[in-house]
């Protein structure tokens, strides 16, 4: 949710309302999302160990909600970059 907060903060702030997703993604928030990598480089750590030490298994999820007309979950992944 903070992600999608900062998106349409962000959007609203340039001034723009289009709603051609992919358009605003490519024009707009790559170079922002890149422009942010730049500032925060020096900052910025990924400790690569504890992902290296999860085990995956093969095991399916699905979850459902009763009584709504789309029962299947799906979480919502907004689209920041490509």
């Amino acid at each position: 949710m903070l992600s999608l907060w900062q998106e349409y903060a962000y959007l609203d702030s340039i001034g723009v309302t289009d709603n051609g997703q992919m358009e605003i993604v490519t024009k707009y928030l790559n170079p922002y999302v890149d422009s942010l990598k730049h500032k925060y480089s020096d900052r910025i750590e990924v400790n690569v160990i504890p992902f290296n030490n999860i085990k995956l298994t093969g095991i399916d999820l699905l979850a459902l909600q009763n009584g709504v007309p789309f029962a299947v979950l799906v979480p919502a992944f907004p689209q920041l970059t490509n």
